[in-house]
């Protein structure tokens, strides 16, 4: 979805964001000590919604090559991953504000992604090539709010098998968007299941609207490839959501997608994770604590925590 309206320079006295409202978070909330890993366009890391060093940055070519990313770099020419890293873990946008954020950029222009970049990001993920001094920087939470409709011919099944590999040998659970129908002209159109969201070891978050209703453009089905399992698994508000943005340190945009619902989904996961520790280290009841907030596949509602 690509219905858009940036905001500049708007007062931190704003009124609390619909989108939290929508999902009935509660007023006191934090991420702290959850790891959510991101693969998006990149983050502004100076922007006001995020603080100090929370957020470790690399970008990934399209032959899957890591540079470092300084932290005065803008590092998001694009928007959207800013937007999507400030309603996981922003100080007043975010559902888990605290929450530190892992950003890897795998995409060129036009936010197109590149596979070779997915590839690389997943593998320095699994090994810790997210380094801190101490150690190996654990990514609790991963979300992808990119995707690609269908299955790339040759490149999904090493791609699908990454992120199981991912969910496998380090238990991250992984939040992805479902895809939507291209309605940015006001037309309609055939809403195509993405991937990664529609892999079986991947939470596929379709969009609903503030009364938890999907969103008519946000898609659905059975992945046939997958053994005809049914997506999205939950859903998340994405219409009108207002999130930071890139032009500068206190922009804000309101936009729709399932993007954004992935990342209100993967904030969610990082506050289960925050409220019971226990649960780091198996994504399974990490994904079933997830999934029960969203009864019978329906809207998240964090008054279930």
């Amino acid at each position: 979805m690509q219905r858009s309206l940036i905001l500049d320079n708007v007062p931190e006295t704003v009124p609390r964001p619909r989108h939290l409202d929508a999902l009935r978070a509660p007023a006191r909330r934090s991420g702290a000590g959850v790891v959510v890993g991101v693969l998006d366009t990149g983050v502004r890391r100076s922007h006001e919604q995020f603080v100090g060093d929370d957020v470790v940055a690399l970008a990934f070519d399209e032959c899957g090559r890591a540079t470092a990313i300084a932290r005065d770099d803008g590092f998001d020419g694009d928007g959207h991953g800013t937007m999507v890293c400030a309603l996981i873990a922003g100080r007043t946008l975010g559902v888990a504000p605290g929450a530190r954020l892992v950003v890897a950029r795998v995409t060129g222009d036009a936010r197109a992604v590149h596979a070779r970049a997915v590839e690389a990001a997943l593998e320095a993920l699994a090994v810790g090539t997210f380094g801190r001094a101490g150690g190996a920087l654990g990514v609790d939470v991963l979300n992808v709010s990119l995707g690609w409709p269908g299955f790339w011919a040759g490149d999904d099944a090493r791609l699908a098998e990454g992120f199981a590999r991912l969910t496998r040998e380090t238990q991250t659970l992984v939040v992805a968007s479902i895809g939507e129908a291209d309605v940015s002209s006001g037309g309609g159109g055939a809403a195509r299941l993405h991937s990664p969201g529609a892999y079986a070891c991947v939470v596929g978050v379709g969009a609903c609207g503030d009364d938890g209703a999907p969103a008519l453009w946000s898609a659905s089905g059975q992945v046939a490839e997958q053994g005809g399992i049914d997506k999205p698994d939950l859903l998340a508000p994405g219409v009108d959501v207002t999130s930071a943005f890139w032009l500068d340190d206190r922009s804000r945009m309101i936009a729709s997608g399932t993007s954004y619902a992935s990342a209100l989904a993967s904030g969610a996961a990082a506050l289960c994770l925050a409220l019971d520790p226990g649960l780091r280290g198996d994504a399974a009841a990490l994904r079933a604590r997830l999934e029960g907030l969203a009864p019978g596949r329906g809207a998240l509602d964090l008054a279930l925590l």
